[in-house]
C-alpha cells in the first residue's frame, strides 16, 4: 500500500498520500468528519468533541503562533467537495489548521466561486476532462509559500506541491498532496516516486 500520514518535516519533502480504500477515520489524527450536512444543529452535534467544539483544544485561526516547525495539518479524502465546503470551514475555524490537504475534490472551473476560504491561500489541481479526482492544499496566509513545480511527470500524477519559506536559519519545507486511484498503473506509481525524489 502506498499511503503515508499527513505532516511536514523541516527541510524535507513529506507527501500526504491517499488511497481510495482507507477509511476516513485512519486518514488523520486531527481530522474532522467532512460529510454532507443535514442541518446546522446536527452539524454542531457531529462536530462536538471531534473538532474540539467549545473545548480546551479549540484554537481560532488568529490566536495561534504560525511557526513552520509546528504546523497543524488536516488531511481528508472528500469524495467530492460539492456539498462539504461549509462543514470543512467550520472544522477549520474550530481547530485553526495551518495546512489542509484534500484529495478527490471533484472540482472544475464551475467551483471557482465557492472554493475560497478566508485566511487561506488555495492551491488546487483539478482532474482535466474527466469526472472525479483532483487535489487541493489550503495554506494559512501567514505562511509564505509558492507553488512548487517539480518539472517531472506533472501531467501523469495527481499531485500538487508547495514550498514554504523557512524562518530564521531554517530551510524551506516542501509539502505535497497526492491522490492514487485504486486501479493506478505501475508506471504512474513510479512517476510519483520520481516526483518524491525531486521534492526531497
Amino acid at each position: 500500500m502506498k499511503d503515508s500520514g499527513g505532516g511536514v518535516q523541516n527541510g524535507k519533502a513529506h507527501a500526504i498520500a491517499s488511497n481510495w480504500g482507507i477509511s476516513q477515520a485512519h486518514q488523520s489524527s486531527h481530522k474532522c468528519p467532512v460529510t454532507a450536512s443535514q442541518g446546522k444543529n446536527q452539524k454542531a452535534n457531529r462536530l462536538d468533541g471531534v473538532c474540539g467544539y467549545g473545548g480546551p483544544s479549540c484554537s481560532p485561526p488568529g490566536k495561534r503562533p504560525h511557526s513552520i516547525t509546528s504546523l497543524k495539518c488536516l488531511y481528508t479524502n472528500t469524495c467530492s467537495m460539492g456539498n462539504k465546503q461549509e462543514e470543512l470551514e467550520v472544522c477549520v475555524q474550530l481547530q485553526g489548521h495551518d495546512l489542509i490537504a484534500i484529495t478527490e475534490t471533484w472540482w472544475d472551473s464551475s467551483h471557482d466561486w465557492n472554493a475560497v476560504m478566508d485566511g487561506y491561500i488555495l492551491f488546487r489541481k483539478d482532474r482535466p476532462a474527466r469526472r472525479g479526482g483532483g487535489v487541493a492544499l489550503y495554506v494559512r496566509e501567514q505562511l509564505k509559500c509558492i507553488k512548487f513545480c517539480l518539472g517531472v511527470d506533472e501531467e501523469r500524477v495527481e499531485s500538487l506541491w508547495v514550498r514554504m519559506k523557512g524562518q530564521a536559519n531554517m530551510g524551506d519545507t516542501v509539502v505535497g498532496v497526492y491522490y492514487r486511484p485504486p486501479d493506478e498503473e505501475e508506471e504512474v506509481d513510479k512517476a510519483f516516486y520520481r516526483q518524491l525524489e525531486v521534492a526531497s
